[in-house]
């Protein structure tokens, strides 16, 4: 299983590194910081890498 971790509202992945520490095959999904997206251009991103992933998967968000 893997499991990907998505950011809060700084859209970064840095608070999460203390997370991921104890999860080291994580995958952390940062947004982009170069351009802005709205809600659905930012669920396509995540929705795209989630379902090129084969098998179960396992979701961790910050409180958006």
């Amino acid at each position: 299983m893997k499991t990907f971790l998505l950011p809060g509202m700084d859209g970064g992945a840095a608070l999460l590194e203390r997370f991921r520490a104890r999860l080291p095959d994580a995958i952390a999904l940062p947004y982009p910081s170069d351009e802005r997206l709205s809600y659905a251009q930012l669920e396509a991103r995540v929705r795209a890498r989630l379902d090129a992933s084969d098998g179960p998967i396992a979701l961790v968000a910050e409180s958006f």
